[in-house]
């Protein structure tokens, strides 16, 4: 199943929960979106590291 329709699949099925269910989708989306962010800022800090000890090899 390609992305477009996956998540076309999953807007129809979450307008037919109630609104609290919606709200913990939200809140899971959120979440999700939190850790994605998370990686990114780990990974750039590892980058930097990495790159800062390898220039401490040169001096």
């Amino acid at each position: 199943m390609n992305r477009q329709l996956l998540i076309e699949n999953t807007v129809i099925k979450i307008r037919q929960l109630p609104d609290k269910k919606i709200i913990e989708i939200n809140d899971f989306v959120d979440f999700l979106l939190s850790k994605i962010d998370d990686n990114i800022i780990q990974e750039g800090l590892q980058k930097m590291v990495s790159e800062s000890k390898s220039d401490l090899l040169w001096y």
